[in-house]
């Protein structure tokens, strides 16, 4: 018998959460009725809602990501240890 493994990361839960409308909408088209159509409803809903904001923790975690290259850059400058200088 399978065993059932929670998904871990955002992309994990939004396929999980596809496939399982997925086969719901299937279900319902061959007239296995497992799962309401309101739920089915509420579930492509949800997905559509999580699908946005997975999006949107993707922007935010390249924009960290960017913003700790920045970090660097600017205290390695204004560092008192740093050999720049903007003086030739």
């Amino acid at each position: 018998m399978p065993a059932y493994q929670a998904p871990r990361s955002d992309e994990d839960r939004l396929s999980f959460l596809e496939k399982s409308h997925a086969t719901g909408t299937a279900d319902r088209a061959a007239s296995r009725k497992s799962i309401t159509q309101e739920t089915l409803d509420a579930l492509g809903a949800f997905v559509r809602i999580f699908d946005a904001l997975a999006g949107r923790v993707k922007e935010v975690r390249e924009r960290e990501a960017a913003r700790a290259i920045l970090d660097s850059y600017v205290r390695d400058v204004w560092s008192p240890k740093s050999s720049y200088s903007p003086y030739p």
